[in-house]
This record gives C-alpha cells, structure tokens and sequence, in this order.
C-alpha cells in the first residue's frame, strides 16, 4: 500500500513522493506526457481541469492512496501542492501503523482532516419527518460554538482566490460561493470554463467551510475580509463582482463596502438570486433542500464542517437587506421555474434595486450546470 511505501520514508521524502503521485495523475488525466508538465504551485482549473476531469482525479488519487476522497478535493485544495498535503494528513494514521514516524503536528492535521457526519445523519432524518426549518434553526444555534473570528485581521489564514480561467479581456470576473452546504469555488467551474482563453476568471470560497477554518462572528467581518481578497488579487485593474444564488448576496455587499473606501467595481452581476425576500426563503426551501441532496450525493459530500458553515451564514444574513449602490448591476434570472413561489404573479428572480435583467435557459441550478455556456455568453455579451 502507499502508505507502507510512506512509513519507510522520511518526512520530506514523503512529502517528495505524495507530490509526486498527485503530479503524475494529474498529467495522466489531462494527457500531458510527464509529471514536469504539471506546476506544482499553479491551480487545477488554471492547468485545464474541469468538474468531470478534477472528479477524475480525485478517482485516481482514491485508487493510488485508499482513502476516500471528497469529490470537491481540488476546490477546496486547489494546487498540487496543497493535495498533496492533504494526502499526507489522511494518511498519517495509516503511516503510524505501518511503523513510521509521524510527527505530533502531522498527527494534529490528520485529526483535523477527519470529516464527521454526525449532523448529516441529523438532517437527512428532519428531511424525512418534515422537518427541515426546525433542523436548519438548530445548526444556526449550535454553529455559535464553533471558533469565529470578529475581523479580517483575526484569521490565521486570509482567504485566497481560486483561478479559474486566464485570458486577456477585461475586467476580470470574481464569483462568491453560495452560502448552502453545497457551495464553493467549485460551483463556477463550468460557468468559468466558457471563458477561458478570453477573461480571467477568480472564484472565492466563504471563510468556515473547510475543516479547520473560522467562521465569521458577524456579517462585517466575512465582507471585510473577502473584500480585502479582491483588492489584493485584482492589484488596481479592473474587476466585476458576480454571485449564484445567496452568492450573490456576499457579492453586493463587498461592492457597496468597497465604494465606500472609494473603489468602484465596474459592475456587479447577480446570478439567480432570492436572498433579499424573507418570504422567499421559505417557500423555496423543498426545492433547495432537493436540489442540495440531488448535488451532495454525487459532487459535494456535505459534512459537519459544511452544515454548520451554513447554519452561521443563515444565522449572520438572515435578515439581509441590500443597501444601494452606484455600481451598474446585472440581475440574471432561470428561465426555467424549480420553486413554489411567486411575487405578485412572477415567479423569476428579482432585484428590489436599479438594475438590468435577462432571462437564460435553465433552472436555479441547471443555468450553472448544464447550461453554463449559455449563462457564460449572456454575461459576456453584457459586459462587452
């Protein structure tokens, strides 16, 4: 097994070797002809993976390690450097019990590595009883007790943004994860796909959502942070805020933080978003709680870290409102109806302030899955 082959090793030649195999596959899979041709430090989706070809990898890595690998693997580590290291700490236990020397710090990463599923259990049985908004208050209240941080300053770790496409165009695109279980930089991957070669495409994922990260203990404290990311990644050019979804929401607010240290987003455009209507957020639970399970089960094994994550965004923007703002917003609605709701007979997404709207094909989900090109083009068009 891998891990025999590790526990004769020492620490840096594992580390060596893990990187190695992550290299490897990953030229494998993309059909490059050796591991060289694959950067150690640059990400998957700048390399030329996608959602099918980063799962393909993460089959790969399952086969090679015996572990059991979340499909989101390169999202949530998106360099193969990075997976490397999370290999290692999934297999040091392994690597103790095959006789090798494990440091305590490997040992304290392994342990943090673990996924539990204690309140996955827990919602899948309120799913079946009917239950859903009862279990959803419980993870708002249980989530105050996991370790938060009050401001951008307080993170041991600022958060980082994944690439996700490269080209000349601008302003480059940066897209917010949704705050669901199910969220994350993954969720822009074949949206961003149909800008590569064209625009730079930048994905953010929410603070909180990966095993060992905090989650913020107020609403001020994510956007501050997330819009101290944009600044730091866009470096002065240009640059357009985009949100799926409750994503969305995460995206307004960082561009009405920015303008009011006087920096202006060139637009903001908001994908499919229902965040802002109270009444709204009831009605489409069922056909959000169906289309996560639909998703959990093939593309994002929800955990506890995740369903916590999401109980504290719930908690923290719940009683959201958005505030105006003089940046030019996109609104983008399905053209496919997936929810029992509607607002004074329409049931499409809508936009209470000044905006411009279109329709793609597609549902809530689908419009970023199957339809993702489509959803692409109607964005560029806009923006050119």
């Amino acid at each position: 097994s891998l891990a025999r082959r590790l526990a004769g090793l020492a620490e840096a030649e594992r580390e060596k070797a893990v990187l190695d195999l992550v290299r490897g596959q990953a030229a494998a899979v993309l059909g490059f002809p050796d591991a060289e041709a694959v950067g150690a430090t640059r990400g998957f989706l700048e390399q030329g993976f996608d959602s099918l070809t980063a799962v393909e990898l993460r089959n790969r890595l399952n086969a090679a390690s015996g572990l059991r690998l979340a499909p989101t693997l390169l999202f949530d580590h998106p360099t193969p450097e990075l997976v490397a290291r999370q290999l290692l700490a999934q297999l040091a236990g392994s690597v103790a019990a095959e006789g090798g020397a494990v440091s305590d710090a490997a040992r304290a990463e392994a342990a943090g590595a673990e996924p539990s599923a204690v309140f996955g259990a827990m919602m899948r049985e309120a799913g079946q009883l009917g239950k859903q908004e009862e279990f959803t208050r419980l993870l708002m209240d249980v989530s105050r007790f996991r370790p938060s941080f009050a401001s951008a300053a307080e993170l041991d770790k600022a958060p980082a943004l994944v690439r996700l496409s490269r080209g000349e165009t601008g302003p480059a695109l940066v897209c917010f994860s949704s705050i669901l279980s199910i969220g994350g930089p993954h969720q822009y991957a074949r949206f961003a796909a149909g800008f590569r070669g064209h625009r730079d495409v930048w994905a953010l994922g929410n603070p909180g959502f990966v095993a060992g990260e905090r989650l913020p203990a107020n609403p001020e404290a994510v956007i501050e942070a997330q819009a101290e990311a944009v600044l730091r990644e866009t470096d002065g050019a240009p640059f357009v805020l985009l949100g799926h979804s409750s994503g969305g929401l995460l995206a307004h607010e960082v561009a009405a933080r920015l303008e009011s240290t006087g920096v202006f987003p060139d637009a903001v455009v908001l994908l499919d978003i229902y965040s802002h209507d109270r009444d709204a957020a009831v009605a489409l639970q069922p056909g959000l709680s169906a289309g996560m399970d639909e998703r959990s089960a093939g593309q994002v094994p929800v955990d506890d870290t995740r369903l916590l994550a999401m109980g504290a965004y719930f908690r923290l923007f719940g009683q959201w409102r958005p505030k105006e703002v003089k940046t030019p917003t996109l609104l983008v609605r399905a053209g496919e109806r997936l929810f029992d709701w509607s607002r004074d007979g329409d049931w499409r997404s809508y936009w209470q302030l000044p905006h411009t709207a279109l329709d793609v094909p597609g549902n809530h989900f689908t419009m970023m899955e199957e339809h993702a090109g489509t959803t692409a083009r109607a964005v560029a068009d806009w923006l050119s």
